[in-house]
């Protein structure tokens, strides 16, 4: 799944995206360091699916909200399968800073 994510991302970044989202993306990416893939992994012990954290960090939400994640990722050609997909939200992100990286230096 983590192609379809990828592809996913790439398209909400460039057509839908805001430079603060990105901007939020790139830095849980650089605090995740190391553990960027692990961020991605269902953790039985969170109270928040990985789905609702990944959103709460693109918006700047202090608490995730899981109907504001979910739609957030319908509305991005998302199932409900694929929200609950590790690979498919890494690829989301890493589609997302792909673009990002892009053009970051040319705003």
């Amino acid at each position: 799944m983590y192609k379809g994510g990828l592809d996913a991302g790439q398209k909400w970044a460039k057509e839908f995206a805001e430079a603060a989202e990105l901007k939020r993306l790139e830095r849980l990416h650089v605090e995740a360091q190391h553990a960027w893939e692990a961020f991605f992994e269902h953790n039985e012990n969170h109270s928040f699916t990985t789905h609702e954290t990944l959103h709460a960090s693109l918006k700047d939400f202090d608490r995730p909200c899981h109907k504001e994640a979910s739609d957030f990722f319908e509305d991005n050609g998302a199932t409900t399968e694929e929200m609950c997909d590790s690979g498919y939200l890494r690829g989301f992100a890493d589609g997302a800073l792909n673009v990002w990286n892009e053009v970051k230096d040319q705003l």
